[in-house]
């Protein structure tokens, strides 16, 4: 009982030893790293070869090595998909060969890190007590591990993101403008990954107009912010009109997307164009749309299409929104053909799991300046989902937001009962006092 409470009391210490941080930490890091790894084992997915989108990620890396260029036929240039995650795996191919070993062991080593910014974040804003269970939320959500397998870009998305997280507290702390430029630098990369980290960064905006004290200042923070994230994205955006004779900014998958969701047969997921799907003449062939129009005419097609319905389904489109934000709330991976069949128990405990968060989020309220950065990434994920679609991928971003909110509930819940052991803990009985006789 005496070394419970002496853990328990050391739990209650508002610091800790460096000795003993280090140590929690590295627990928590073994942790994940064996999860992920006995969750590939398991699976025997180790030499699996890519599913999905990762078989475009794979030929488009291949092909950067072969000296094709970016493209999945040489001779034929290719902007349908954001650059990023081809290039790291291009990059991984050259060191270590044509490995899918050796993407997921990486992909182990990313979800493994992505908890040492979570803890120094939430340390920084909270207690080392709530970094630490966010630290270990991050290492045993199963989200986080089921993406370990894949060969998509969530595993560096996620750990990047939470590097923005503990940059975004760094520079509220400091407030000098230089500490926004690797925020810029962060964010661009990510925008190669996931184009929609875009509007993201522009709401990193109203961080810093809460955090820096002068117009003259916000506004240069702001523009410094901006320019630091688009010099990444410019060189790209050059290439593709020098490779198209015609601007694209980063990718073109984004018209498809749309229309992919707002269409007749919508239901707040992805609908996969085809002639059946179409409903109309002229069908497209596949994804990428029409063969004898460019990559940019294809979406600007499938953009004016889905602009067209919603036009005159605009009752219909409404209807669709909240369906869309359900699915980018619930366990649903995008395209309808392809449901997630779980077990019971898994949407259960997923919606208890929401439940707590929601009570975190209320705790974060009282350090709202703080947690900003997470709220935006909320925002802008919900927003998305609006625009575009539901699925449990493409909200992906949620899970760090959640994981933080549920460690402030479970922080609280520890303190309550370390309160209620001290309550019923020994006491040591009184002298008695004696009375003076005369």
């Amino acid at each position: 009982m005496e070394k419970l409470r002496s853990v328990i009391s050391a739990m209650n210490q508002e610091a800790l030893p460096r000795r003993v941080e280090i140590g929690l930490l590295l627990a928590v890091s073994i942790l994940a790293l064996a999860l992920r790894f006995l969750y590939v084992t398991y699976e025997e997915s180790w030499t699996r070869p890519p599913e999905y989108d990762g078989i475009e990620y794979d030929m488009l890396a291949n092909n950067l090595l072969s000296g094709s260029g970016y493209s999945l036929q040489e001779g034929h240039p290719y902007g349908f998909r954001p650059p990023g995650y081809p290039f790291f795996l291009a990059l991984l191919y050259a060191v270590f060969g044509r490995s899918y070993v050796a993407v997921r062991v990486v992909n182990v080593l990313l979800g493994t890190l992505t908890c040492l910014p979570i803890y120094r974040f939430v340390r920084h804003v909270w207690q080392w007590q709530t970094g630490l269970l966010a630290s270990l939320g991050v290492a045993v959500h199963p989200l986080l591990i089921y993406f370990t397998s894949m060969i998509y870009p969530e595993c560096l998305i996620l750990c990047l993101m939470a590097v923005v997280f503990l940059l975004v507290n760094e520079a509220s702390g400091s407030r000098h403008i230089r500490d926004v430029l690797p925020i810029g630098v962060v964010l661009g990369i990510l925008v190669y990954l996931r184009p929609s980290i875009l509007t993201f960064g522009l709401m990193l905006c109203a961080w810093i107009w809460l955090t820096y004290e002068t117009v003259k200042k916000r506004l240069l923070t702001c523009i410094c912010l901006m320019v630091v994230m688009a010099l990444p994205i410019v060189p790209w955006s050059i290439r593709n009109y020098l490779v198209f004779d015609e601007f694209i900014w980063m990718a073109t998958e984004g018209g498809v997307t749309f229309w992919a969701s707002n269409n007749p047969l919508a239901q707040g997921g992805w609908i996969e164009p085809s002639p059946a799907t179409w409903l109309g003449p002229n069908p497209p062939v596949n994804l990428r749309g029409w063969p004898e129009l460019t990559e940019a005419e294809s979406e600007a097609r499938f953009l004016n299409a889905a602009l067209e319905w919603i036009r005159d389904h605009l009752g219909e489109f409404l209807s669709l929104l909240p369906r869309k934000l359900a699915r980018a709330w619930s366990l649903n991976f995008g395209n309808e053909a392809r449901q997630a069949n779980l077990p019971v128990i898994v949407p259960v405990a997923y919606a208890a799991f929401l439940s707590i968060c929601l009570i975190g989020f209320v705790l974060s309220l009282q350090r709202w300046q703080d947690s900003l950065v997470l709220y935006l990434l909320i925002i802008n994920s919900n927003l998305m989902a609006l625009i575009f679609y539901g699925s449990t991928r493409q909200s992906s971003f949620l899970v760090l937001p959640l994981v933080v909110f549920a460690a402030l509930v479970f922080n609280r819940i520890f303190r309550i009962m370390m309160s209620v052991l001290k309550v019923y803990q020994p006491r040591t009985p009184r002298k008695t006092r004696k009375i003076p006789t005369r």
